[in-house]
Protein backbone atom coordinates (compact mmCIF):
# COMPACT_ATOMS: atom_id res chain seq x y z
CA UNK A 1 0.00 0.00 0.00
CA UNK A 2 1.44 3.45 -1.12
CA UNK A 3 0.89 6.06 1.82
CA UNK A 4 1.26 9.62 2.27
CA UNK A 5 1.21 11.73 4.85
CA UNK A 6 0.12 14.93 4.32
CA UNK A 7 0.78 17.16 7.96
CA UNK A 8 1.16 20.64 9.22
CA UNK A 9 4.74 21.68 10.18
CA UNK A 10 3.88 21.90 14.43
CA UNK A 11 5.65 19.48 16.86
CA UNK A 12 2.68 17.60 16.96
CA UNK A 13 2.26 16.80 13.64
CA UNK A 14 6.07 15.44 13.66
CA UNK A 15 5.43 12.85 16.87
CA UNK A 16 2.50 11.53 14.97
CA UNK A 17 4.64 11.01 11.78
CA UNK A 18 6.90 9.14 13.90
CA UNK A 19 4.19 7.33 15.67
CA UNK A 20 2.84 6.06 12.31
CA UNK A 21 6.03 5.38 10.49
CA UNK A 22 6.85 3.17 13.55
CA UNK A 23 3.49 0.57 12.82
CA UNK A 24 3.72 1.24 8.52
CA UNK A 25 5.79 1.73 6.07
CA UNK A 26 5.18 5.80 4.70
CA UNK A 27 5.95 6.43 0.71
CA UNK A 28 6.59 10.19 1.07
CA UNK A 29 5.26 12.89 3.76
CA UNK A 30 4.35 16.10 2.46
CA UNK A 31 4.37 18.61 5.08
CA UNK A 32 2.49 22.14 4.31
CA UNK A 33 2.55 25.39 5.82
CA UNK A 34 -0.62 26.27 7.91
CA UNK A 35 -0.86 29.51 6.12
CA UNK A 36 -3.96 32.42 6.10
CA UNK A 37 -4.36 33.86 9.25
CA UNK A 38 -5.99 37.33 9.09
CA UNK A 39 -4.72 40.13 10.76
CA UNK A 40 -6.17 41.95 13.78
CA UNK A 41 -6.09 45.20 15.34
CA UNK A 42 -2.75 46.16 17.44
CA UNK A 43 -5.16 46.82 20.13
CA UNK A 44 -7.57 43.91 19.33
CA UNK A 45 -4.60 41.43 19.33
CA UNK A 46 -2.92 42.46 22.63
CA UNK A 47 -6.11 42.36 24.44
CA UNK A 48 -6.86 39.23 22.79
CA UNK A 49 -3.48 37.30 23.40
CA UNK A 50 -4.03 38.48 27.48
CA UNK A 51 -6.96 36.91 27.79
CA UNK A 52 -6.27 33.77 26.32
CA UNK A 53 -2.60 33.67 27.56
CA UNK A 54 -2.92 30.57 30.07
CA UNK A 55 -4.74 28.63 27.10
CA UNK A 56 -1.66 29.45 24.77
CA UNK A 57 0.69 28.76 27.22
CA UNK A 58 -0.55 25.17 28.12
CA UNK A 59 -0.54 24.89 23.78
CA UNK A 60 2.96 26.10 23.56
CA UNK A 61 3.91 23.36 26.71
CA UNK A 62 1.96 20.63 24.98
CA UNK A 63 4.25 21.19 22.06
CA UNK A 64 7.67 21.73 23.55
CA UNK A 65 6.73 17.99 25.19
CA UNK A 66 6.51 16.51 21.94
CA UNK A 67 9.70 18.79 20.64
CA UNK A 68 11.79 16.83 22.93
CA UNK A 69 10.42 13.39 22.35
CA UNK A 70 10.91 13.58 18.27
CA UNK A 71 13.06 16.43 17.25
CA UNK A 72 12.21 15.76 13.64
CA UNK A 73 10.62 13.75 11.61
CA UNK A 74 10.97 10.02 10.57
CA UNK A 75 12.86 9.38 6.84
CA UNK A 76 14.05 11.18 4.49
CA UNK A 77 11.49 11.04 1.46
CA UNK A 78 9.78 14.15 2.40
CA UNK A 79 8.93 17.01 0.60
CA UNK A 80 7.76 20.78 2.03
CA UNK A 81 5.44 22.71 0.18
CA UNK A 82 3.99 26.55 0.55
CA UNK A 83 0.97 25.98 1.32
CA UNK A 84 -2.38 22.98 0.76
CA UNK A 85 -3.42 25.21 -1.87
CA UNK A 86 -0.37 25.43 -3.94
CA UNK A 87 -0.54 23.46 -7.54
CA UNK A 88 2.81 21.73 -6.99
CA UNK A 89 0.95 20.03 -4.50
CA UNK A 90 -1.87 18.78 -6.77
CA UNK A 91 1.05 17.43 -9.13
CA UNK A 92 3.01 15.52 -6.41
CA UNK A 93 -0.03 13.86 -5.56
CA UNK A 94 -1.50 13.08 -9.33
CA UNK A 95 1.74 11.15 -10.12
CA UNK A 96 2.50 9.42 -6.83
CA UNK A 97 -1.24 8.44 -7.13
CA UNK A 98 -1.29 6.99 -3.45
CA UNK A 99 -3.98 4.09 -2.49
CA UNK A 100 -3.70 6.12 1.15
CA UNK A 101 -3.27 9.88 2.00
CA UNK A 102 -2.81 10.50 5.65
CA UNK A 103 -3.92 14.26 6.79
CA UNK A 104 -3.56 16.05 10.22
CA UNK A 105 -2.76 19.62 10.91
CA UNK A 106 -3.49 21.27 7.60
CA UNK A 107 -5.95 23.84 6.48
CA UNK A 108 -8.98 22.36 4.29
CA UNK A 109 -8.55 20.34 1.33
CA UNK A 110 -9.56 21.89 -1.83
CA UNK A 111 -12.04 20.18 -4.63
CA UNK A 112 -9.24 19.79 -6.61
CA UNK A 113 -6.35 18.17 -4.40
CA UNK A 114 -8.47 15.59 -3.17
CA UNK A 115 -10.05 15.12 -7.01
CA UNK A 116 -5.97 14.34 -7.56
CA UNK A 117 -5.92 11.43 -5.24
CA UNK A 118 -9.65 10.32 -5.69
CA UNK A 119 -10.86 7.27 -6.79
CA UNK A 120 -7.83 5.55 -7.06
CA UNK A 121 -6.77 6.56 -3.58
CA UNK A 122 -8.73 7.20 0.24
CA UNK A 123 -7.97 10.02 2.21
CA UNK A 124 -7.96 9.37 6.22
CA UNK A 125 -8.68 12.73 8.52
CA UNK A 126 -7.89 13.30 11.91
CA UNK A 127 -10.48 15.81 13.92
CA UNK A 128 -9.25 16.47 17.40
CA UNK A 129 -12.55 16.84 18.55
CA UNK A 130 -15.71 14.31 18.78
CA UNK A 131 -17.60 14.61 15.49
CA UNK A 132 -20.41 15.30 14.73
CA UNK A 133 -20.93 17.23 17.97
CA UNK A 134 -17.78 19.22 18.36
CA UNK A 135 -16.67 20.33 14.71
CA UNK A 136 -14.01 22.85 13.23
CA UNK A 137 -11.48 24.76 15.33
CA UNK A 138 -9.30 26.87 15.96
CA UNK A 139 -9.02 24.45 19.08
CA UNK A 140 -11.99 21.95 19.87
CA UNK A 141 -10.51 20.94 23.54
CA UNK A 142 -10.88 24.84 24.17
CA UNK A 143 -14.24 24.89 22.63
CA UNK A 144 -15.26 22.16 25.22
CA UNK A 145 -14.11 24.08 28.19
CA UNK A 146 -15.63 27.29 26.64
CA UNK A 147 -18.84 25.71 26.02
CA UNK A 148 -18.84 23.64 29.53
CA UNK A 149 -19.04 20.56 27.80
CA UNK A 150 -16.64 18.68 29.04
CA UNK A 151 -18.08 14.98 28.50
CA UNK A 152 -17.15 15.78 24.56
CA UNK A 153 -13.83 16.27 24.77
CA UNK A 154 -12.33 13.47 22.33
CA UNK A 155 -10.93 12.17 18.67
CA UNK A 156 -12.01 11.47 16.03
CA UNK A 157 -11.06 9.66 12.69
CA UNK A 158 -12.83 9.65 9.21
CA UNK A 159 -13.05 9.75 5.63
CA UNK A 160 -12.12 13.31 4.59
CA UNK A 161 -14.47 15.36 1.82
CA UNK A 162 -14.96 18.75 1.15
CA UNK A 163 -16.68 19.90 4.07
CA UNK A 164 -15.49 20.83 7.49
CA UNK A 165 -14.89 18.02 10.14
CA UNK A 166 -18.05 16.42 7.90
CA UNK A 167 -16.70 12.89 6.66
CA UNK A 168 -17.87 9.54 6.74
CA UNK A 169 -16.85 8.27 10.55
CA UNK A 170 -14.45 5.73 11.24
CA UNK A 171 -13.57 5.72 14.34
CA UNK A 172 -14.55 8.29 17.72
CA UNK A 173 -13.59 8.15 21.10
CA UNK A 174 -13.98 10.44 24.51
CA UNK A 175 -10.33 11.07 25.91
CA UNK A 176 -10.06 9.61 29.15
CA UNK A 177 -9.65 12.25 31.70
CA UNK A 178 -9.37 12.00 35.19
CA UNK A 179 -10.34 15.97 35.89
CA UNK A 180 -7.24 16.64 37.70
CA UNK A 181 -5.20 17.01 34.82
CA UNK A 182 -3.74 20.91 34.03
CA UNK A 183 -4.49 22.80 31.11
CA UNK A 184 -1.51 21.43 29.11
CA UNK A 185 -1.85 17.92 30.86
CA UNK A 186 -5.62 17.90 29.10
CA UNK A 187 -3.60 19.38 25.78
CA UNK A 188 -1.24 16.66 26.02
CA UNK A 189 -3.55 13.79 26.53
CA UNK A 190 -5.79 14.54 23.98
CA UNK A 191 -2.62 14.48 21.39
CA UNK A 192 -1.70 11.43 22.89
CA UNK A 193 -5.21 9.57 22.23
CA UNK A 194 -5.57 11.29 19.14
CA UNK A 195 -2.05 9.89 17.94
CA UNK A 196 -3.02 6.31 19.35
CA UNK A 197 -6.42 6.40 17.70
CA UNK A 198 -5.04 7.18 14.24
CA UNK A 199 -2.01 5.38 14.32
CA UNK A 200 -4.71 1.95 15.00
CA UNK A 201 -6.95 3.17 12.24
CA UNK A 202 -4.05 3.06 9.68
CA UNK A 203 -2.26 0.00 10.94
CA UNK A 204 -5.34 -2.19 10.64
CA UNK A 205 -6.13 -0.80 6.89
CA UNK A 206 -2.68 -1.46 5.85
CA UNK A 207 -3.19 -4.81 6.56
CA UNK A 208 -6.08 -5.23 4.98
CA UNK A 209 -8.96 -4.97 7.76
CA UNK A 210 -12.39 -3.41 6.62
CA UNK A 211 -13.01 -0.13 8.27
CA UNK A 212 -16.24 1.54 9.46
CA UNK A 213 -17.92 4.35 7.25
CA UNK A 214 -20.36 5.72 9.16
CA UNK A 215 -22.49 8.60 7.94
CA UNK A 216 -22.64 11.51 11.04
CA UNK A 217 -26.00 11.75 10.56
CA UNK A 218 -26.83 8.10 11.73
CA UNK A 219 -24.70 9.42 15.53
CA UNK A 220 -26.43 12.96 16.00
CA UNK A 221 -26.14 16.64 15.63
CA UNK A 222 -23.91 18.69 16.87
CA UNK A 223 -22.06 22.17 16.00
CA UNK A 224 -19.10 23.62 13.94
CA UNK A 225 -17.27 26.32 15.59
CA UNK A 226 -14.68 28.75 13.62
CA UNK A 227 -11.77 31.08 14.22
CA UNK A 228 -13.32 34.01 14.43
CA UNK A 229 -16.10 32.87 16.69
CA UNK A 230 -12.58 32.59 19.31
CA UNK A 231 -12.94 35.80 20.88
CA UNK A 232 -11.44 36.97 24.23
CA UNK A 233 -14.78 36.44 25.73
CA UNK A 234 -14.82 32.95 24.80
CA UNK A 235 -11.12 32.51 25.68
CA UNK A 236 -11.81 33.59 29.32
CA UNK A 237 -15.21 31.39 29.55
CA UNK A 238 -12.91 28.49 28.67
CA UNK A 239 -10.41 29.44 31.56
CA UNK A 240 -13.42 30.31 34.30
CA UNK A 241 -14.98 26.71 33.44
CA UNK A 242 -11.70 25.03 33.51
CA UNK A 243 -11.34 26.25 36.93
CA UNK A 244 -15.48 26.29 38.13
CA UNK A 245 -16.54 23.10 36.36
CA UNK A 246 -13.64 21.14 34.68
CA UNK A 247 -13.12 18.00 37.50
CA UNK A 248 -16.87 17.77 38.16
CA UNK A 249 -18.17 17.68 34.74
CA UNK A 250 -15.65 14.98 33.20
CA UNK A 251 -16.63 13.01 36.12
CA UNK A 252 -20.02 13.26 36.29
CA UNK A 253 -21.19 13.05 32.12
CA UNK A 254 -21.07 10.10 29.94
CA UNK A 255 -21.18 10.14 26.25
CA UNK A 256 -22.74 7.22 24.06
CA UNK A 257 -21.03 6.53 20.91
CA UNK A 258 -22.18 3.80 18.59
CA UNK A 259 -20.05 0.66 19.20
CA UNK A 260 -19.10 0.46 15.77
CA UNK A 261 -16.52 3.23 15.64
CA UNK A 262 -15.55 2.52 19.07
CA UNK A 263 -13.41 -0.76 18.03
Amino acid sequence: MKIILLIGRGANQRALANRIAAKVDILHIAIVDKSGKKKQGRIRSVAEKLCGLPLSLAWRNAMAHYENLYPDYPGDNRTEFPSIRHSSLVEFMALEQPDLVIVSGTNLLKEDLIQSILPKGRIMNLHTGLSPYIKGGPNCTNWCLATKQFHLVGNTIMWLDIGIDTGNIIRAETTPLTGRESLSELQIKVLDHAHNLYTSCVERLARGDALPSVPQSEIGDGKTFYSREWTWRRKLAALASFQLGFRKGVTETQLRIPADIQK
